[in-house]
C-alpha cells in the first residue's frame, strides 16, 4: 500500500485520475518493468477513497467484489483482491513476534550482538510458527520449540575464546593493566586471546587468536578453517 513513502511512484498522476469522479469500483494501472525483466504495476483502484497499491502479482480480470458491512458490493480487479486478502499478513507476524514472544522485552541486556540475536531468532521463529499453523496454534508451537532448545542432545565441536590470562601461568601482569600476549596464529600480530580446542595448556602450546575488539576477522577465519 502506497502512502506517504511514494518516491518515483505516480501518486499525482493516480490522484488527478481519481479527482475525475470515475465510478466506485474502477481503476487505472501503469506498468514498468524491473532490471530483470519483472513486471511492477501501479494500480489505484476507486473505492470511497483512492487506495494506491504496487505489486507485481495479479491480474486486471474481476475479482470477488468487496463486501463491506452493509454489504454493498464493489467492483475491483483480482490484483487488488489478492493483495488485501494477503497484506494483513505482516501485522499479524509483527504482533506475533513483539506482542506474544517479546523477546526484546524479556531479555534485558545492553549488549547489540545479544539484541541483534532475540531480535533475528525472534523473526526466524515466528515465520516457522506461521508457516506450520495449520498443524499447531502459534502457542504450542513456541512451547514445543522452548522445551527442544532448552533440552537439545545435539552435540558439536566448539571454538571458545579464552584470555591467555585465564591459566594461572599467565596472570596479568603486576602492577600494570596489560595482559601476557602471544601471536595471533592467522595474522601473526599480538594477541590476548587463544583457542581452547587448538592449545594443549599442559604442553604449554597456545594458538593465539585476535580478539573482536582489534577489528581483525581472525578468529572468523579460524572458526571458520577447523
Amino acid at each position: 500500500m502506497v502512502k506517504t513513502a511514494s518516491r518515483e511512484y505516480p501518486k499525482t498522476y493516480m490522484h488527478e485520475w481519481f479527482s475525475t469522479s470515475p465510478t466506485r469500483g474502477s481503476f487505472k494501472i501503469l506498468q514498468s518493468m524491473t532490471p530483470n525483466n519483472t513486471p511492477m504495476y501501479a494500480l489505484c483502484w476507486a473505492d470511497r477513497k483512492p487506495k494506491c497499491i504496487i505489486s507485481n502479482r495479479g491480474t486486471t480480470l474481476p475479482g470477488a467484489d468487496s463486501t463491506l458491512q452493509y454489504e454493498r458490493r464493489i467492483e475491483r480487479p483480482q490484483i487488488i483482491e489478492l493483495f488485501f486478502s494477503k497484506f494483513s499478513t505482516i501485522d499479524v507476524h509483527d504482533h506475533l513476534r513483539q506482542g506474544y514472544l517479546e523477546m526484546e522485552r524479556t531479555w534485558h541486556t545492553t549488549k547489540w550482538h545479544h539484541r541483534l540475536f532475540a531480535t533475528l531468532f525472534g523473526m526466524v521463529a515466528t515465520a516457522a510458527g506461521c508457516r506450520d499453523s495449520s498443524i499447531a496454534d502459534f502457542n504450542s508451537f513456541t512451547s514445543q520449540l522452548s522445551y527442544q532448545l532448552i533440552f537439545n542432545d545435539f552435540t558439536m565441536q566448539r571454538s571458545t575464546r579464552v584470555t591467555f590470562s585465564a591459566l594461572e601461568q599467565y596472570q596479568r601482569l603486576s602492577g600494570t593493566a596489560l595482559r601476557a600476549q602471544r601471536k595471533c596464529g592467522v595474522c601473526g600480530k599480538k594477541a590476548s586471546f587463544y583457542c581452547t580446542g587448538c592449545s594443549g595448556p599442559l604442553k604449554k602450546q597456545f594458538f593465539g587468536v585476535c580478539g573482536l575488539k582489534t577489528n581483525r576477522d581472525c578468529h572468523a577465519v579460524h572458526t571458520h578453517s577447523v
